[in-house]
Parts: structure tokens; sequence; C-alpha cells
């Protein structure tokens, strides 16, 4: 068995903060969540007024979807030569576990949508993460 690479430490513990961070904006009830939404809706304001209707709704999934392909680009990160499945996997229980922490938060809900939002992020980061390197191993070769 091969031992544990410092390429692996390093994107374990990038891990463990995006873990982190998700962690911390899925305590936040929902008051705490649309400011933080509102936020950017607030920058796009200039939209005609239809669009703006739905920003947030977008804004949100959105940020689900990133913060989940950032985790899944690090976790690839991990099992590098591994199977997809093992990283795809990992985030699904991570999202799962997040939806499941945010039914105990005020004002907060547990949704399949957004663990399926989540997912597809994850998978999204997976792929950025494989064309990286087979960008980078063919400048290597």
């Amino acid at each position: 068995m091969k031992g544990i690479k410092p390429r692996q430490i390093i994107f374990a513990v990038l891990s463990i903060v995006c873990m982190i961070i998700i962690f911390r904006f899925s305590a936040d009830n929902a008051e705490e969540s649309t400011e933080k939404s509102d936020f950017f809706v607030n920058i796009l304001e200039s939209l005609p007024i239809a669009l703006r209707n739905n920003l947030s709704f977008i804004i949100r999934k959105t940020a689900h979807f990133s913060i989940y392909a950032l985790l899944g680009f690090l976790i690839s990160g991990i099992f590098f030569k591994k199977e997809i499945f093992y990283t795809l996997s990992a985030c699904f229980l991570y999202a799962c576990t997040d939806e499941i922490h945010q039914y105990f938060v005020a004002g907060r809900s547990c949704r399949f949508q957004d663990v399926m939002i989540d997912t597809a992020g994850s998978f999204f980061g997976i792929l950025i993460f494989i064309l990286i390197v087979k960008l980078l191993n063919r400048k290597g070769a």
C-alpha cells in the first residue's frame, strides 16, 4: 500500500475547510440566509422586475451548486486516481447531512432538490478537476 502524499493532505485540509464553511452557512437561520443572498440580489437590481422576482432563488441555488463544485474539486484531489464514484459518493453523503442539519435550523428546511443540486455541483467540480489533470498531463508529456 502506498503512503499518503503531501498533495492529498493539502486537499484533505482544504476539503475540511470547505465543509466547515458549508456547515456554517447551513447554521444560518432563514433571516440570516436571506440577508446574505439579498446582498447579491441588491447588486443586480438593475435587471427587469420579472427577473428580480426569481433572483433570490437563483442566487441560492447557484450558491449551492458552486460551493459543492469546489468541494467536489477538492475531494478529487484526495482520491486523485481512484474512481469518480468515491468522490461523488462523499459529496452526496455530505450534501445529505447538510440538508439534515438545515432541518434543525429555525426557518430552514431539508430538501432533496438541494441534495441533487449539490451533487450536480460536485460532479461539475470533479469534471473540472479531471480536465485540469488531463491538460497538465498533456503539457508534461
